[in-house]
């Protein structure tokens, strides 16, 4: 998996655990910022709710799939809506044109 994935004016630095978005850095908790690599690391394949928790909150960890959606939403709000889509009745992708 890369260190530093760039996507247009995304920048996201797995080793410094940061993200830039149009040239400003982002506060990331770190569950977002997992949540946000883990998609743009694999862009274009869609996630469950429960893939996405098996991935990053770990199976020992009980939390409810909703969690997942306000990740989702926060990271949104951070990025623009363009970049994370949902797919209807599947999860949710890191898009790539």
């Amino acid at each position: 998996s890369q260190e530093i994935i760039q996507i247009s004016d995304l920048i996201i630095n797995r080793t410094q655990y940061s993200a830039s978005f149009q040239g400003r850095l982002l506060v990331l908790p770190k569950k977002e910022f997992e949540l946000l690599y883990f998609l743009a690391n694999n862009p274009n394949v869609v996630y469950s709710r429960d893939e996405l928790l098996h991935n990053i909150w770990g199976s020992d960890v009980f939390v409810l799939a909703r969690t997942v959606d306000v990740h989702i939403r926060k990271v949104r709000e951070k990025i623009g809506e363009e970049y994370i889509t949902t797919v209807k009745g599947v999860g949710y992708k890191f898009e790539i044109g």
